[in-house]
């Protein structure tokens, strides 16, 4: 669970998202994102609260769409159009006073770039300032005390396929001076590419959908074979190694 209190409490003065907390994660191998989170706001806490997003580790921040309080009483997803005191948009306005409001959601569905993005974030922090700041139950803020909390703070998304490994190639026999095709695929995201080794040196390299090896065949080596044949996405932590035989 994190504690957000300001200096003296919350402040009136303070700007609009210089007041919060941030959670940067990586959504590589993840689409279909959305978060969502348990805010509890003391008396004193600040009553309107924004979502924003990053795609790119915190260098700019924007205003995050299709909020969602899931029912809960005592809080809303209200949409700001005329005050330039509190964001243009959507936010969260708390009325109901010291309480948990539970699985407040944000659906990233439809917003570009946040799929699949290391550098992606999000922050939790101030929707107003000045004479449009007020406590969870409507009144001006104190400036004297306050605080937020926030539990089970979740990014959920739904995880791309696996690399695998669709075609292998298979032995084949022919005449000498005659040319013969191997052919392999892999599916996966990101999308693998495949790679022939022959003779321990690379021949060819393409995609799993067009992966294919024309090889002539020579004397000294009557039915040569691809010695390996790798899917290797651009993360570290997903690949598939398939070993393939070498006739002679």
């Amino acid at each position: 669970m994190w504690k957000i209190v300001g200096t003296n409490g919350w402040s009136s003065t303070a700007p609009i998202a210089s007041q919060g907390a941030q959670f940067l994660t990586s959504t590589l191998g993840y689409s279909n994102l959305s978060i969502q989170f348990d805010l509890e706001t003391t008396a004193q806490g600040e009553g309107k609260l924004a979502v924003e997003y990053t795609t790119n580790g915190g260098s700019t921040w924007s205003l995050a769409p299709s909020l969602n309080t899931n029912g809960d009483a005592g809080i809303a997803a209200a949409t700001n159009t005329t005050s330039t005191n509190t964001v243009q948009g959507e936010y969260f306005d708390v009325t109901g006073g010291d309480l948990w409001y539970n699985r407040l959601t944000v659906d990233f569905n439809s917003v570009a770039g946040v799929a699949n993005n290391p550098n992606f974030g999000i922050r939790l922090v101030n929707a107003s300032t000045g004479a449009d700041c007020v406590n969870s139950t409507g009144a001006p803020l104190d400036n004297t005390s306050g605080n937020w909390r926030f539990d089970e703070v979740d990014v959920d998304g739904t995880a791309a396929p696996f690399p695998l490994i669709t075609t292998q190639p298979v032995s084949q026999v022919a005449t000498v001076g005659k040319t013969v095709s191997f052919t392999a695929a892999a599916s996966g995201t990101p999308t693998p590419t495949v790679q022939w080794e022959v003779a321990a040196t690379v021949a060819a390299r393409g995609r799993p959908s067009a992966a294919r090896l024309p090889q002539p065949i020579a004397s000294s080596c009557p039915a040569p074979w691809p010695t390996d044949m790798s899917t290797r996405p651009s993360s570290p932590t997903r690949w598939a190694r398939l070993p393939a035989t070498r006739r002679r």
